[in-house]
């Protein structure tokens, strides 16, 4: 059935009606999610200031460097040489890891001869023979005096001298060297030991032999140290003597410099400056390669002290910025104030301000931005 050409322009008039609502609710729409998204905008280019309070702290004045636990000098005892036999062998065993040697201490023997610990100013460096003199001859003969035995003090190997050095090799049960029918002292039966003492870290066990990459035992003749290199800016700080402290980590050591370098140029990795030697106090237990923050003992501020990173500067100085009321110390929604300082002293990223009524324990200071 064909509908009636009176009734079409009614249907156009309805399509009409519909296409203005869509295009007009189209419109209402789209400016609701621009605002939407204008707001979402607008909150991210809010800089939210990041702050600390101030609070009061004692800091002290001291010069820092960083230094490192290293290990002691090692050294290596050698077998002695033996002519005409084959590779010397551990036969006895006198001493353990862990003891502790000294000048008068006998480590064992090597295919039955002994190595004996000795510290004279002159260390042996030769066969001795009844009649020889010099100042190895002297200084050995101060060696057995400290060890007990007295065969004067001459400078000559005499007849006292051999004596007392048979009466050594008796007690430990071995015959001393012989030439032909006459006792000679042996040079390579001691072993010479820096500091006088030391402590046994490795020990060849008995049967076993002994050559350059074994040898009869190794010997830790002084402490592990904390070495630190100090730049030119603070390296007057550390002369040797200096009372210095570690910080570790809940407690703090006392220590002392051994000794510094001459100057040192800079390699990349570390500054130029001379490097410190610092002494591991006995019983602190630190595995080699541990960091150390070492300070000298210097006098100490206490005051009112804000973190370093809020500390600001420019041509005026130095200065922070307040983020409180500075008369109630309530939060202020007023931009950040600024006030000018002055540091009296800073330890561990905290500054301590010279006295400042504008800048008092528990205002919020500034860090970023």
């Amino acid at each position: 059935m064909k509908i009636p050409l009176v009734m079409r322009p009614f249907r156009l008039i309805l399509t009409f009606i519909a296409v203005i609502l869509i295009a007009i609710s189209s419109f209402i729409l789209g400016s609701s999610l621009k605002n939407a998204e204008d707001s979402i905008i607008d909150a991210a280019n809010i800089v939210v200031p990041v702050t600390a309070t101030a609070e009061l702290r004692t800091v002290s004045h001291s010069a820092k460097v960083q230094g490192i636990v290293t290990p002691g000098t090692v050294v290596d005892v050698p077998a002695p040489l033996l002519e005409g036999q084959g590779p010397p062998v551990i036969t006895q065993l006198f001493s353990g890891i862990g003891e502790d040697v000294k000048s008068g201490s006998i480590l064992g023997t090597v295919s039955g001869r002994p190595l004996i610990m000795v510290n004279s100013d002159v260390p042996l460096y030769r066969d001795l023979h009844q009649g020889d003199t010099g100042p190895d001859v002297r200084a050995l003969q101060r060696e057995f005096e400290s060890w007990g035995y007295f065969p004067g003090n001459t400078g000559i190997l005499d007849e006292a001298t051999i004596n007392a050095f048979q009466r050594i090799y008796r007690v430990m049960k071995v015959d001393p060297p012989i030439d032909g029918k006459t006792v000679y002292i042996r040079f390579q039966e001691f072993f010479h030991i820096a500091g006088n003492t030391g402590t046994i870290t490795e020990l060849r066990p008995i049967g076993e032999s002994v050559d350059k990459e074994h040898p009869v035992a190794r010997i830790k003749t002084s402490p592990d140290v904390v070495s630190a290199r100090a730049s030119l800016s603070v390296s007057d700080s550390f002369p040797p003597g200096t009372p210095v402290v570690f910080k570790l980590p809940g407690t703090k050591v006392e220590s002392t410099v051994l000794s510094v370098s001459s100057f040192v140029d800079g390699d990349g990795t570390k500054p130029a400056g001379i490097d410190v030697i610092m002494a591991l106090p006995e019983g602190t237990t630190l595995g080699l390669g541990v960091p150390v923050l070492v300070g000298t003992v210097a006098p100490e501020t206490t005051g009112v002290a804000v973190p370093v990173t809020a500390i600001r500067e420019d041509d005026s100085g130095l200065y922070v910025l307040i983020d409180d009321d500075l008369t109630s110390g309530t939060p202020s929604r007023q931009p950040p104030k600024r006030v000018e300082i002055s540091v009296q002293a800073q330890d561990d990223g905290w500054a301590v301000l010279a006295p400042n009524d504008k800048v008092r324990e528990g205002i919020h200071v500034v860090v970023s931005p």
